[in-house]
């Protein structure tokens, strides 16, 4: 499978990345210093290419192609972000405690007898994926 432009000829059609459909209108030439595909797209604009498909020596991949390229944008990776526990809970026998609670008089109200204290406020801070 050819995918470079060395045997391009005028009236071949190509597809560029960022012009759409075009048409080789002259090669062999080089114009601008190494790029001899010279290519015509949509109202008359004219862009010249190397034979590797690059619109200039700036370019780090191949932008110019002999079908229309279907290209699948990757989706944006998942952040992390902080997230904070913050609450009052009850400490039992076996390390145990209650569930979390918005202040220290529903912590004491919800309290067994086997509570070791008053109520504790708890704060931790933990990464997780957006």
């Amino acid at each position: 499978m050819e995918t470079t432009f060395e045997n391009a000829r005028v009236g071949d059609v190509v597809f560029s990345v960022g012009y759409g459909k075009g048409i080789v209108t002259s090669t062999g030439r080089s114009f601008h210093g190494g790029y001899p595909i010279r290519v015509s797209f949509y109202s008359n604009i004219y862009r010249t290419y190397s034979v590797k498909g690059m619109l200039n020596s700036e370019q780090k991949t191949q932008t110019l192609f002999w079908s229309d390229p279907h290209i699948i944008p990757p989706e944006r990776p998942k952040r992390m972000v902080k997230k904070v526990v913050e609450g009052w809970v009850n400490l039992y026998p076996g390390n145990e405690c209650s569930s979390l609670h918005e202040t220290s008089i529903q912590a004491n109200i919800s309290a067994g007898s086997e509570r070791l204290g008053p109520a504790c406020k708890i704060y931790h801070e933990y990464l997780s994926e957006e």
